[in-house]
């Protein structure tokens, strides 16, 4: 499976939900500031970056895990769908 998480940015509460997802971040307790700011990617993208998925790794599973930022794009999550199911 591939995990594909997306936010206006790409690069904040996308950035969490994947370093949650892939144990970067301890879901025990609440992050650090430090420790937000040290996840990659984590407000450092620009808005040229939308549209570009970004791999952070696998989890324990093995499923792939990707950030988008999307913009204000309506056409990027459906046409980002369609990809999916014809793979």
């Amino acid at each position: 499976m591939i995990y594909i998480y997306n936010c206006y940015g790409g690069t904040h509460s996308s950035i969490l939900a994947m370093a949650y997802h892939l144990k970067m971040l301890d879901e025990n307790h609440e992050p650090t500031k430090d420790e937000i700011l040290k996840l990659p990617n984590f407000n450092k993208l620009v808005y040229g970056n939308c549209g570009e998925l970004f791999y952070y790794g696998s989890d324990e599973d093995e499923n792939k895990v990707y950030v988008v930022g999307r913009g204000r794009s309506k056409v990027l999550i459906p046409g980002l769908y369609n990809l999916a199911s014809m793979l």
